[in-house]
């Protein structure tokens, strides 16, 4: 494979030789001992190449950046995943650690520099660097002692930030995050921001379920659209489509989707499955949910607009810009306006039957 990035990260036991640590256009990042080149770990989590690497300067953190769009933030001993952050609107392109803390600074084609607090679970945005790049920034540096800041980027020019004695307060830095992503919500859907604006975060313990997760639906995509392509091409010649196929259970192409997707039982699970999944199969997804929710009366409903809203919000610039989606997500919108009008109805007849028991009562 080819390499992309590579760093050197110390040993968090002291020893004088550390890691060697290679990204690879296979989504992987490969650990070897500095002086041996033995193999140690191979890291995997990212769903696209990974574009940038590096190691805390205590050796406890090693922080990856991603055309995927997030950084992620490994235990060098045993390779486990600690935790992974949307975090930035494009691809992370530089990463730098500040000596002797836990702040990362990340650069982007978004054109965007931020710092993150890697201790912070819940939010570990610090603050966005204003009025800098007018394109894409390729590479960040620091200084030994961390008070200035390098960075450059496709619009040709270097620039460079000094540490103020000026407090940040994160909260603030968050709130207008949220209004800039606000902002851009009205500028039409080929505009929307990305989750990573709000620094949003998926946690380590659900790292390991999310890739399992879409590894399920993916397959099932996969599979369901294979059988779906059988029986398209039998009615197309006039003959009987063939039976269910057993890889479906029996079920017919749509329902076996639903089913693998309700085997995610909350939010919280669909979630980061579905923000790992490939952006073409999330397209895959929306036409299958678009077909179910018009023409299958028992379709769980409620499961469908959480799966469309959830793939659209997390997808929503790669989603817009993809031509032939246009008329599936047109039949989505108008498929789950009909069917959320019609779960509203009959929950306002219960609520009604409800109150008519209770006064007979």
């Amino acid at each position: 494979e080819e390499c992309l990035a590579v760093a050197f990260a110390r040993d968090a036991r002291g020893r004088k030789d550390g890691f060697v640590c290679v990204a690879t256009t296979d989504h992987c990042v490969r650990v070897l001992y500095a002086d041996t080149f033995k193999f140690k770990v191979s890291l995997y989590g990212h769903s696209l190449p990974c574009l940038c690497v590096g190691g805390s300067s205590d050796g406890k953190l090693l922080a990856t950046g991603s055309s995927d769009k997030t950084l992620k933030l490994w235990g060098l001993e045993f390779g486990d995943l600690r935790r992974s952050i949307l975090a930035h609107d494009d691809a992370v392109t530089g990463l730098q650690w500040l000596r002797g803390t836990h702040y990362c600074i990340t650069t982007s084609k978004d054109g965007s520099v931020k710092q993150w607090d890697c201790d912070r679970l819940e939010t570990p945005f610090v603050q966005l660097f204003r009025r800098g790049h007018t394109s894409e920034v390729w590479s960040v540096a620091s200084n030994p002692d961390g008070s200035a800041l390098y960075t450059a980027g496709a619009d040709r020019a270097l620039r460079c930030w000094a540490r103020t004695d000026e407090p940040v307060f994160a909260s603030e830095e968050q709130d207008a995050q949220l209004d800039a992503t606000l902002d851009k919500l009205g500028d039409g859907l080929d505009e929307v921001a990305q989750p990573g604006a709000s620094g949003h975060i998926i946690p380590a313990k659900t790292s390991h379920a999310a890739q399992k997760g879409a590894e399920r639906i993916a397959e099932a995509l996969e599979l369901a659209q294979g059988e779906a392509a059988v029986r398209a091409a039998a009615l197309e010649k006039g003959t009987q489509p063939p039976a269910p196929s057993p890889l479906l259970l029996g079920m017919a192409p749509r329902r076996y989707v639903l089913r693998r997707l309700g085997d995610l039982t909350s939010a919280a699970d669909l979630e980061p499955a579905l923000l790992v999944l490939p952006v073409d199969l999330v397209a895959v997804l929306l036409e299958f949910l678009a077909d179910a929710l018009d023409g299958d009366e028992s379709v769980d409903v409620e499961l469908c607009a959480r799966a469309a809203a959830l793939s659209l919000k997390l997808h929503a610039r790669e989603v817009s810009a993809h031509a032939p989606l246009r008329r599936p997500l047109l039949k989505l919108r108008d498929a789950l306006r009909k069917r959320l009008d019609a779960e509203r109805a009959l929950f306002g007849r219960n609520l009604a039957a409800c109150r008519i028991a209770k006064l007979r009562s």
